[in-house]
């Protein structure tokens, strides 16, 4: 049975909690793994915080992303309570459980934690600037600076997509629903351009988001620290494989990490 597009609320605030909200937005065709769901319950919330989740089914996810963003930007409770945060959380990042609460500690714009890519080789999903490659290795808990990264496992202030909206940088798109929503995030596949030819330009919607972001100068940036899993629920498989591998033998796992020079 396919899932239709839509959104789900699972309320966890308290009644006396004041502070804005973080809304977790997670964009999915709809089925999760047990390994997912045992991580998601483990996430440990930020202290008087109310933390609002929402499910985006059945989208592509750049549309999915975008279906989640105008959520949050609608959402607010009887006590006039709005969104601070999103903070995206992709069906396949099994993220640790202080994941939220170390990023939000950055009280940054724009933060993620790190994971690779579903590789034979360990790639990290980071890119230091246009038209470069992965770096090879990156510091151990650090906050990395950088031209653009995944965004499986994000915390973006809501006043970035205010300042994107107010400065004309979204356009709109239509929805299956018939909703149209802001354009925050795109992915492009073989653009057709305005004479009709295609061309082979491919851009994911993390990078077309973050892009437009910076041309409002806000930085990009990855906690090290906050190393999440890349997982293929269908084959069981965790990456970069060699740490997942040892993960299953002993418990623990080495990245291609280096320590931080004092």
């Amino acid at each position: 049975m396919t899932r239709p597009a839509g959104v789900e609320w699972i309320r966890n605030d308290a009644p006396d909690v004041r502070a804005k909200a973080i809304y977790l937005g997670v964009p999915s065709l709809g089925v999760v793994s047990i390994q997912w769901h045992m991580h998601m319950m483990g996430l440990q919330n930020p202290l008087n915080r109310g933390v609002v989740h929402g499910y985006g089914t059945g989208y592509e996810v750049g549309m999915g992303r975008n279906f989640l963003v105008q959520q949050a930007m609608q959402w607010t409770n009887d006590r006039g309570d709005t969104v601070s945060h999103v903070f995206f959380v992709d069906d396949d990042c099994l993220i640790p459980p202080y994941a939220l609460t170390k990023l939000l500690a950055h009280n940054r714009p724009i933060v993620s934690g790190l994971y690779y890519a579903k590789t034979e080789g360990a790639q990290p999903l980071v890119l230091m600037g246009p038209g470069q490659g992965v770096p090879d290795s990156l510091p151990k808990n650090a906050v990395v600076e950088c031209f653009a990264h995944g965004m499986g496992c994000t915390l973006i202030e809501m006043q970035v997509f205010r300042n994107l909206l107010k400065h004309g940088l979204a356009r709109d798109e239509t929805l299956p629903t018939g909703q149209t929503v802001p354009m925050f995030f795109k992915t492009t596949r073989d653009e057709i351009l305005p004479d009709g030819t295609r061309t082979v330009y491919n851009e994911t919607e993390d990078v077309f988001f973050l892009k437009n972001a910076a041309e409002l100068g806000y930085t990009a940036a990855v906690d090290t620290g906050v190393f999440c899993f890349h997982y293929d629920y269908k084959g069981e498989q965790g990456y970069p494989k060699a740490a997942w591998d040892q993960y299953k033998a002993t418990g623990t796992f080495d990245l291609p990490l280096h320590e931080v020079a004092a």
